[in-house]
């Protein structure tokens, strides 16, 4: 390492100590409300995840389900 970096430390560590302060003074809801939010969210997501595989299974399965009947007429 060279001194150009070791003095970039000081000033690195003082920007990261500051960021976490206005972070922690400026959080709109206390931990816990904020802890549920993302709980509600994280669930919502999964949800919407959910969501999107089942249509895309259909959808999948729907196309399957077209080919083979396209490849028993080439076959018939």
């Amino acid at each position: 390492m060279t001194n150009k970096y070791l003095s970039a430390v000081p000033f690195f560590l003082a920007g990261l100590a500051t960021g976490v302060a206005v972070a922690l003074l400026a959080a709109p809801y206390s931990g816990a409300e904020t802890r549920h939010r993302i709980g509600s969210k994280a669930a919502e997501g999964k949800d919407l995840l959910k969501a999107g595989v089942t249509a895309g299974k259909d959808y999948i399965k729907s196309c399957g389900a077209g080919l083979r009947d396209m490849a028993k007429e080439v076959v018939a």
